[in-house]
């Protein structure tokens, strides 16, 4: 979660942010990767433990700090499930159900894609995987054939015109799978 969390907190950060800010807020996230919160309430508390919240430049209040907490968790997890949908090809789960929250408070783009069913290998995921903007609550569940023929579902053809939010345009899942190759071949 290192990488994935260096990146995150580079990413969202303001002007005038420093890679040393960047080094112990990512320091701290892997303190709080240890588990200790029962939820992400007490997790968010548990990490700000250890921070000089003064000093480090992320709003007086923390909003700012818990806006990256919420989107690294977020990121984290959706890294977790790509990992767990490319393990899952293997045994036939060959596609994709985008499956977005509805609840009014999801985006335009979300809702567009919230059904919509690709194979994994599509090109379609290197672009609208999840999350697609901040705070996206979207997620993918596997499908094998098995599942397409029983629910009469069918396969999207062509990619949907709607771009993700700026900054989001990327298979977050894909990229951490590609830098842990690369650093394991650089070993």
């Amino acid at each position: 979660m290192a990488n994935l969390t260096k990146k995150n907190f580079i990413f969202f950060s303001k002007d005038g942010y420093t890679y040393d800010k960047s080094n112990k807020l990512t320091n701290n996230m892997q303190l709080f990767g240890t588990g200790k919160g029962e939820n992400i309430i007490e997790a968010f508390e548990d990490f700000k433990k250890n921070l000089d919240l003064d000093n480090i430049g992320l709003g007086e209040d923390g909003y700012y700090l818990r806006q990256v907490f919420d989107q690294t968790v977020i990121n984290a997890q959706a890294v977790g499930q790509w990992s767990q949908l490319q393990e899952g090809m293997q045994y036939g789960f060959i596609y994709g159900l985008y499956d977005a929250i509805l609840d009014g408070r999801e985006t335009d783009l979300c809702r567009t894609l919230d059904g919509k069913i690709y194979r994994l290998d599509s090109p379609f995921w290197q672009k609208h995987y999840p999350p697609n903007h901040f705070k996206c609550r979207s997620r993918v569940t596997a499908l094998s054939e098995e599942d397409m023929e029983n629910y009469g579902y069918s396969v999207e053809i062509g990619i949907p015109d709607r771009e993700p939010q700026k900054g989001f345009i990327n298979n977050i899942g894909e990229n951490n799978i590609k830098e842990r190759k690369r650093y394991v071949n650089q070993k």
